[in-house]
């Protein structure tokens, strides 16, 4: 399996186990149109956001906004974790 496929896994279950799957969805529908210009925004506001959010869980964010396809790949998994076709070991 590809590196950035386990990372986007990771990220999804890490979404999932906090709660947020559905309002993650929601977001990245929302935002597949335009993409691009919420990427310019976010590596704008990086100084800003290191306060609110941890590095790496933005730096997964921003990787995902650069690529179409990593962006439908997290959706998906995201929708398996949330329908629950999607089993996962520890998951609450």
């Amino acid at each position: 399996m590809e590196k950035w496929k386990e990372q986007m896994d990771r990220f999804a279950l890490r979404i999932h186990r906090m709660g947020l799957g559905t309002v993650a969805l929601f977001f990245l529908e929302s935002m597949k149109p335009l993409s691009n210009i919420f990427l310019n925004l976010g590596v704008f506001g990086r100084p800003v956001m290191d306060i609110i959010v941890p590095r790496d869980l933005y730096d997964s964010l921003l990787e995902v906004l650069e690529d179409r396809e990593k962006l439908e790949y997290l959706i998906n998994k995201l929708e398996e974790l949330e329908d629950g076709t999607l089993a996962v070991d520890g998951a609450n």
